[in-house]
């Protein structure tokens, strides 16, 4: 996180993510953002207000910078779509870790494993927690059904 100081007092924060940092579409980060991060209720109710903010701050900074390319809605919503199977991934792969309950579940602490125990991770129980929690169930239900609509199982 970048902050602004004004007589030593932190008046603005910025996120700043570098954990993929690549030479790529934004749509991989508005996806894994919309996927990983966002309530559901914002996503379904806010998705096109994100997206023209997003789009508003992609373009200026473009400008900002003097490259001539300018990105439009039509152009950004054919590259998310393009990505969605990333939005599978997260929702599969990394929500589960985001949304669980640390006083009912044990947390796996991967840097102590061993590589025959990352192998068998799977198959104990101490991945229930994860994959059995209450909120994960229900949006993963909502979450099908919208990929379902969008065709992004049978993308790529």
């Amino acid at each position: 996180m970048m902050f602004k100081y004004v007589d030593n007092k932190p008046v603005h924060v910025i996120p700043i993510d570098l954990q993929t940092c690549r030479y790529a579409t934004p749509a991989l980060d508005i996806v894994y953002f919309m996927y990983g991060s966002s309530k559901e209720e914002v996503r379904t109710e806010k998705y096109d207000d994100l997206l023209n903010i997003y789009l508003d701050k992609l373009n200026k900074n473009l400008e900002i910078f003097g490259s001539e390319k300018r990105l439009n809605i039509t152009e950004l919503k054919k590259a998310i779509d393009e990505c969605g199977i990333l939005g599978v991934q997260v929702t599969i792969a990394f929500l589960p870790f985001f949304l669980v309950n640390a006083d009912k579940t044990e947390i796996i602490e991967m840097r102590k494993m061993s590589v025959e125990e990352f192998k068998n991770m799977g198959s104990s129980n101490n991945m229930d927690g994860y994959f059995s929690n209450d909120k994960y169930l229900k949006i993963i239900e909502i979450r099908f059904e919208e990929f379902e609509k969008k065709g992004w199982y049978l993308k790529n």
